[in-house]
């Protein structure tokens, strides 16, 4: 079969006693259409989600992975500067329990413990992990944000627990990461090398369900006739979800159009 085509290709379902399993045989007197689909190439979110549902680990990146550079852009430190920047126990002697500050931190859940009166989370951000605690109230209030895996902004105080021989965070506020990516999200660049025709058709559809959000869009187009920035109107600016950024890397691929968090000025 050529690739792309579709045949029809005849068979009957046959079962032999001396099988336990039921094999196909060609007939030509009854038959059935089969068509084989091209199946597009999976996200690097998809392959990961796929490896760990079907192997109970990743094998070709970190659930982190593609939130790293957004919290880099949004001012959101890596675990192990945050906690490299802490005091350490033999510089401050007595008063180093008294340490107290307050972070804003990101990572993916690895791990999820339920405790008397409070649930402790696993955050892992691919430099360090550390333990997140909330009380039930605070749990309460964020157990729809909370699943295994899920890539979490906490907010709280940083603290020694003695127990624990490292550092806690006592959170007080839970966010989605995609959440915060989506309400910070000002500006959507999308660079594009060749014919604008069908280009922009494929855009239109893209971006369409996605309209009256805040991120306004641009198009960064260059072609051996010249090259021009072209920013859409109000009415194209998205809410750029979770959703429309997987949309997107379908139709352009990874890592080929930007997410600004200021707006530009062009």
């Amino acid at each position: 079969m050529n690739k792309g085509s579709s045949e029809s290709v005849p068979f009957t379902l046959s079962y032999h006693v001396s099988h336990r399993t039921p094999h196909f045989v060609p007939d030509r007197q009854e038959s059935l259409d089969r068509t084989v689909s091209a199946w597009r190439e999976w996200t690097k979110r998809e392959r990961l989600q796929a490896e760990y549902e079907s192997l109970g680990l990743h094998l070709t990146g970190h659930a982190f992975d593609g939130f790293r550079d957004h919290c880099e852009r949004l001012n959101i430190s890596s675990i192990a500067k945050i906690v490299g920047g802490m005091p350490s126990p033999t510089a401050e002697g007595g008063n180093f329990f008294a340490n107290r500050k307050e972070v804003t931190l990101a990572g993916a859940v690895m791990d999820i413990r339920r405790r008397p009166n409070r649930t402790s989370l696993v955050l892992d951000d691919d430099t360090e992990r550390i333990e997140a605690t909330l009380f039930d109230e605070t749990f309460a209030q964020f157990k729809h944000l909370i699943a295994k895996h899920a890539v979490l902004i906490v907010e709280g105080q940083l603290r020694y627990d003695d127990f624990l021989n490292g550092w806690r965070v006592t959170v007080k506020r839970v966010r989605s990461a995609d959440e915060v990516i989506e309400e910070q999200a000002r500006r959507l660049t999308i660079p594009w090398h060749g014919n604008l025709g069908s280009f922009v058709r494929d855009l239109q559809r893209t971006l369409k369900p996605f309209t009256r959000g805040n991120c306004e869009v641009c198009v960064d187009y260059r072609s051996a006739a010249g090259d021009a920035q072209l920013t859409l109107g109000d009415a194209w600016s998205v809410r750029l979800t979770r959703e429309l950024r997987d949309q997107l890397v379908q139709l352009l691929g990874e890592n080929k159009f930007a997410i600004h968090y200021r707006k530009h000025i062009v």
